[in-house]
């Protein structure tokens, strides 16, 4: 979320000069805008063939990943001309999403019980506090960004307390709705750190 939000942005703040200008950075920051919204999907994909490579199971996942290689040739021919780069990335998007949805539904009918894990409680939460983030970074902090690009000054240091700032946010808002892979984070955090300290 916060790579769509501040994709053009970082795209501007880190290339646009000599012959990268105005439009590089737009298709530029649409191709980076539609991988963001895909990484929930590649992550998923990862973690849910491997449950079926604990199964002995190689065959699903071979044949996801070739259905949905055919879905990507398709989209990339069908959104190329129009959004450019930023076609490929959309392509590439909606084939992992997907993927990571056929690999999902197929592991619920092969194991089952996977809905009563917590996962609606997890998305919803998760999804309450990327929302509020996004408003955040969208209506206080990209504007702020625009005025600093345009007189060339203050715009690094706004991103550089951006991306730590918008994540402080989104953990805190986790901590603040009790969510239990938050606080099991905070507590890892709070053991590992005085370890290290200790050890020097």
């Amino acid at each position: 979320a916060g790579l769509a939000v501040l994709s053009r942005p970082m795209v501007e703040l880190l290339f646009k000069r000599g012959q990268f200008d105005d439009y590089s950075v737009s298709v530029t920051a649409m191709a980076l805008l539609f991988y963001s919204l895909g990484l929930v999907s590649c992550v998923l994909i990862k973690i849910l063939v491997n449950a079926f490579y604990a199964m002995q199971d190689t065959r699903t996942p071979v044949k996801t990943a070739t259905l949905c290689l055919g879905v990507n040739v398709i989209l990339n021919l069908v959104f190329m001309w129009h959004l450019k780069i930023g076609g490929l990335a959309l392509a590439t998007t909606i084939a992992a999403t997907v993927n990571a949805c056929l690999l999902f539904a197929a592991l619920s009918r092969r194991v089952g019980g996977i809905g009563s894990l917590g996962l609606k409680e997890i998305f919803l939460k998760t999804g309450i506090a990327v929302l509020v983030m996004t408003a955040v970074l969208k209506w206080c902090l990209v504007p702020l960004l625009a005025q600093a690009l345009l007189d060339g000054s203050g715009a690094v240091g706004l991103l550089a307390a951006a991306i730590p700032g918008s994540a402080a946010l989104y953990f805190g808002l986790c901590l603040a709705m009790k969510l239990g892979e938050a606080r099991q984070f905070g507590r890892s955090i709070v053991r590992v750190i005085p370890g290290r300290y200790r050890r020097r």
